[in-house]
């Protein structure tokens, strides 16, 4: 690694400058969570083509497959939603490699053209958290239901809106109480994602039926507000890291409840020939492909941490390569579904 103007870091992006990833495999996998508020007293962010021409490729690749579904799929909400979630994609990896290929220096990622530009990048990802919730929701209402869920069923189901509505509940509460420091905003959040945690599983495991039948009478618009809160936090800075990277990390993570909401409800359904003709390895795949881009804030620090002989660059265009392989089967499998639908719709104006 080499070190540069003071504080700036450059190159290679492990600890061994004045960045400590921690002894423990927990703080390893962490480490890269530091709160920076777009202040940064150093600079841990590529500039090398390896990182910003895959963003550049990958957001070409989710405009094509956008163009794919408007040409290949009939008129209905799904298609909309599907190219909706796909340009958003699009959006958010366009203005990630703009970022790397032209703030160079420390003062170039403090200054607001950064923070403007970043949190597009960042917003786009918190605001595909509502079309994937849509979809979700658009699929789970396309067809019967067991009539008698299970319990683990009506868990997952239920589940994730509980954890979401609880981590808003309490987010707003922390924003809004005049004595909360950020620390204690960031624990209102948490909190309020255990007490929903607890209740929705509670409940779940106590009236499993009804749990299930109130999420698929939830308007999607839930997650339009989820997505509006983790919005102002990305432009206030809440949702920044020193290591900027790492805020996408934080915006994936928050798209993970409406994701988990879409899986949760597809297991409720049954196989429907007149809604989607569509095989068994079909409804696997989709969820495979929901969940697919998950693992990587595992990879991440993993690679950062133990394998310090890559550059970042090429740690960057690698999660690209991965993100084009999960996005990419998003996009195959969810264009089938258009293709397979036969546009019913109980959610009416949404």
């Amino acid at each position: 690694a080499r070190l540069h103007s003071g504080a700036m870091i450059e190159g290679n992006p492990t600890c061994g400058v004045d960045v400590h990833c921690g002894d423990t495999f927990l703080e390893r996998l962490t480490f890269i969570f530091e709160p920076a508020w777009y202040s940064y007293n150093r600079k841990i962010f590529d500039n090398t083509a390896k990182t910003y021409a895959t963003d550049y490729v990958l957001g070409v690749f989710m405009v094509y497959g956008a163009c794919s579904v408007a040409v290949s799929c009939p008129p209905s909400r799904l298609r909309r939603l599907t190219i909706a979630l796909l340009l958003l994609y699009a959006l958010s990896v366009f203005s990630g490699g703009a970022a790397h290929q032209f703030f160079v220096t420390l003062e170039d990622v403090n200054s607001f053209q950064f923070q403007l530009l970043w949190s597009v990048c960042v917003g786009a990802v918190t605001t595909a958290g509502y079309f994937i919730g849509a979809i979700g929701k658009e699929l789970a209402v396309a067809g019967p239901h067991v009539k008698l869920p299970t319990v683990p069923q009506a868990m997952a189901c239920t589940t994730p809106f509980c954890i979401a509505l609880g981590m808003l509940t309490g987010g707003l509460i922390g924003i809004a109480s005049p004595s909360c420091g950020r620390v204690c905003v960031y624990a209102s959040f948490v909190a309020g994602a255990i007490i929903g945690l607890v209740i929705g599983a509670g409940t779940a495991a106590v009236a499993p039926r009804t749990c299930v039948q109130a999420v698929l009478a939830f308007p999607s618009s839930i997650w339009a507000i989820f997505v509006a809160i983790l919005g102002v936090m990305t432009v206030s800075g809440a949702l920044s890291m020193a290591r900027p990277a790492a805020d996408i990390f934080v915006a994936g993570f928050a798209q993970g409840f409406p994701t988990l909401a879409l899986a949760g409800c597809w297991t409720l359904h049954v196989k429907d020939s007149h809604t989607f003709n569509l095989s068994t390895l079909d409804r696997v795949l989709l969820i495979f492909a929901m969940l697919l881009a998950a693992p990587l804030i595992i990879i991440y620090p993993v690679f950062l941490s133990y394998l310090p002989q890559l550059s970042l660059g090429f740690v960057n265009a690698f999660l690209h390569c991965w993100l084009t392989v999960a996005w990419g089967l998003q996009w195959w499998m969810l264009q089938r579904y258009c293709q397979a639908y036969r546009g019913f719709s109980s959610v009416k104006g949404e």
